[in-house]
């Protein structure tokens, strides 16, 4: 089952790495900008929320590569859910369609 899983999707254990660790990386921006100015205040609250939408959009990675075939078809899902994520991630921030 491995095999084939590694045949049709290429190195899942690569993808994976490659993935999570630009997601995680995002999640750093914040911790260490707190470190060099004041405008950014994050609390526990903050990074658990982001922590939350990365995870979500991690996972939607990982479904749409294993649940999809086709390169744009992978594509569209991963930007879409992107687009979502940022959409999200911009209205928690600053309130861009909140009352």
């Amino acid at each position: 089952m491995t095999s084939i899983l590694r045949n049709k999707f290429g190195s899942t254990g690569t993808r994976r790495l490659v993935v999570w660790g630009i997601l995680s990386v995002f999640l750093l921006h914040p911790l260490v900008a707190m470190g060099f100015t004041n405008d950014v205040q994050w609390d526990r609250a903050d990074f658990l929320a982001g922590a939350a939408l990365l995870l979500v959009l991690g996972l939607t990675i990982e479904l749409a590569f294993l649940l999809l075939d086709g390169l744009l078809t992978r594509a569209a899902a991963i930007c879409t859910s992107s687009v979502i994520l940022v959409l999200i991630w911009a209205d928690a921030a600053v309130g861009v369609w909140g009352a």
